[in-house]
């Protein structure tokens, strides 16, 4: 019997030594980095509400978004009548000291001594390049391990190009990149995510077709001697607005109408400036040339949008759109973080 006791006892010993010794095990793995989050222009954490659960929830990411307000964004008026911004010669600071103080007090809310990702959307990915690079401790900058953006504008219009002088950003991203050019944190790893949606080729000859086709109908209404054509009254149905199923998407109690020829102006009139044309394949916004920064590593995702959403006060609208924080698209490039 005693025998018996020694050696349930002597079972139990090993049973908790190997116990023990996979907690300890599991201690020696490192946990992930939290993610430290850029948003888009205009755009607050709560716009990516969704995103960030499934970050949090599908893949065990501690994610920490830049504390920005909708009104925040209105901090940029002043520098509108700066003799700097009509020059083109505007500087991340004090232009955009309202991102950095948000991203300043996210930071705050990372666990100490953290490695960090950095994951920013939109012109969030340069202004957070500026940040790392000339606002923030060194100490700060030593604790990043990844820099990914999604849909981010790296690159400006060609010098050639007569957008070149327009420059959305008044500056900005030519001063981000002419002092910190490319993967500029050492030992940090880059990556560059842009959507490749259909290629907007001869987009201008597409864009005009509506109104060639309207010239051509009064043109043979007047040929058949009934004089000026009667001026139809423009319907919601007719613009691809409210009540035409083909062309309208409903989005909470509102109506957004996506014809095929406003889905090229958007494109277009977004490519344009960002890259001296309004063609090629991009996310909608921002054009694949323009959405890869020069030494870093690139993954281009066919049919991904730039946002599912459209930032407005107080509550962005949604939209249902594939973008790059979908929960299919996700897996395309999460795998970059650590």
């Amino acid at each position: 019997m005693r025998h018996l006791r020694l050696s349930s006892a002597l079972g139990a010993c090993v049973m908790l030594c190997v116990v023990l010794s996979a907690f300890g095990a599991l201690s020696l793995i490192p946990k992930a980095a939290p993610v430290l989050f850029c948003p888009a222009q205009l755009s607050v954490g709560d716009d990516y509400g969704d995103f960030f659960a499934l970050l949090r929830e599908g893949y065990g990411r501690e994610v920490v978004c830049a504390d920005l307000r909708r009104f925040d964004w209105a901090r940029l008026a002043p520098s509108f009548a700066s003799r700097a911004y009509w020059a083109g010669e505007l500087q991340p600071k004090p232009v955009l000291d309202f991102y950095f103080e948000a991203m300043d007090r996210a930071v705050d809310a990372l666990p100490p001594d953290s490695r960090i990702n950095v994951l920013a959307h939109s012109i969030g990915g340069w202004i957070a390049r500026a940040y790392f690079a000339e606002v923030c401790s060194e100490e700060l900058r030593s604790r990043v391990t990844t820099f990914t953006t999604l849909g981010t504008p790296h690159v400006p219009p060609p010098a050639d190009s007569a957008w070149a002088s327009i420059d959305q950003t008044r500056g900005l991203l030519s001063y981000v990149n002419n002092k910190y050019p490319g993967a500029y944190l050492k030992g940090v790893k880059y990556t560059s995510v842009i959507g490749a949606g259909p290629k907007l080729d001869g987009v201008e000859k597409s864009l005009l077709a509506p109104f060639a086709k309207q010239e051509r109908a009064r043109s043979a209404s007047m040929a058949k001697g009934g004089g000026r054509p009667k001026r139809r009254r423009r319907t919601g149905a007719c613009l691809g607005i409210a009540g035409n199923p083909a062309t309208s998407k409903t989005f909470g109690s509102i109506s957004w109408g996506q014809p095929a020829h406003s889905r090229l102006q958007v494109g277009f009139a977004s490519y344009l400036p960002l890259s001296g044309t309004g063609g090629g394949f991009g996310d909608g916004i921002v054009p694949e040339t323009v959405g890869i920064l020069p030494e870093s590593q690139s993954i281009i995702l066919p049919g991904v949008k730039h946002a599912n959403f459209v930032p407005t006060f107080p509550r962005a609208i949604r939209l249902d759109l594939k973008w790059y924080g979908s929960e299919d698209v996700v897996p395309e490039w999460i795998s970059v973080l650590k």
